[in-house]
Formats: structure tokens, C-alpha cells, sequence
């Protein structure tokens, strides 16, 4: 099981950064996005980078149960789903009309939890389940029972002797 902790880290650290990156992306990317970076609009980039983690955060939170150990949510998967949510904001952004401000606002949270959903649920196992490298390696069947014969010397001929006729 995931600790809270370590989603509120990856949430702050890793998502809000993801955020704040593909704004800057959109900045060096549009001279005309250049024009609307004001001291307003940079704190409502930053507002808009917190709801989108705390969206990460709360999915993360409801999922911790399930989440296997190496699911990894303070790492670079996290970061991947703030500069997705973000893109992915900004390409939804001109089909919805929002009547009040807030919708942006929403539209950035409801990008966090679904991203996190799934960027997260291939690592969903039953409820309780703890990842050590041994119980993966023996699910995918990479762990042994028995030594490996050993390999014949290069240059001899191998015959199989309990199927000759």
C-alpha cells in the first residue's frame, strides 16, 4: 500500500512542477501567449498547477488501497500527469465555454483525476496488496525452483541420449 505522504509528495513535487513546465512550454512555444503574462495571470497558472495536483492527489488517495508498492507516485509518472493535464486543459479548453471563471478551474482538477486514474491503474492490484520484487518476479515466473543446467562447451555436440532409438 501507497502512504498519503508520498502522494501528497508526488502531488506537490512532481505534479504542480508538470503544470508550471508545459505553461512555460506554451510560453516559449506562442509569442502571443507572451503578451498575457502578467503577475495576475502567473498566480492563476500557479492556482490552476495546485487543483490540478490536489485532482492527482484526491484520485491517488481513493486508489492507495489498491496501489501496489512500485507504483512509484512520487516519481516521474506523477510529473508525466501534470504536463498531460495540462496539454490536455489547453487542447479541451476552446470546444467548452465556461460561464463563470471557475470552469477553467474545474476543467484542470477533473484533467489531474482522470490522468492520474490512468496513469496509475496498471499498477491497481486487489485491495491489501503489498509489491516486493520476489512476488513480481515470481508472478511473471523470472524466479526458479531449480538451478539451470549447465551449458554444453562451446564447439561439442550435444546428443540427447534419452531419445535415441
Amino acid at each position: 500500500m501507497v502512504r498519503a505522504r508520498d502522494i501528497i509528495r508526488g502531488a506537490v513535487t512532481r505534479t504542480a512542477p508538470g503544470v508550471l513546465a508545459g505553461f512555460a512550454i506554451l510560453i516559449g512555444a506562442s509569442p502571443s501567449a507572451r503578451s498575457h503574462l502578467t503577475p495576475s495571470n502567473l498566480c492563476l497558472t500557479v492556482a490552476a498547477a495546485l487543483v490540478t495536483a490536489a485532482g492527482s492527489a484526491l484520485t491517488l488517495v481513493a486508489m492507495r488501497t489498491r496501489l501496489r508498492a512500485d507504483a512509484a507516485v512520487a516519481g516521474r509518472r506523477a510529473f508525466i500527469v501534470g504536463l498531460a493535464g495540462f496539454a490536455a486543459a489547453m487542447t479541451t479548453r476552446p470546444f467548452l465555454s465556461f460561464v463563470n471563471p471557475g470552469g477553467e478551474y474545474l476543467l484542470m482538477g477533473l484533467s489531474g483525476v482522470v490522468l492520474s486514474a490512468a496513469m496509475f491503474f496498471p499498477w491497481l492490484g486487489s485491495r491489501g496488496t503489498t509489491a516486493t520484487t520476489d512476488t513480481l518476479a515470481r508472478r511473471d515466473g523470472l524466479l526458479l525452483q531449480e538451478p539451470l543446467p549447465e551449458a554444453a562447451p562451446v564447439g561439442a555436440s550435444v546428443v540427447d541420449h534419452d531419445h535415441d532409438a
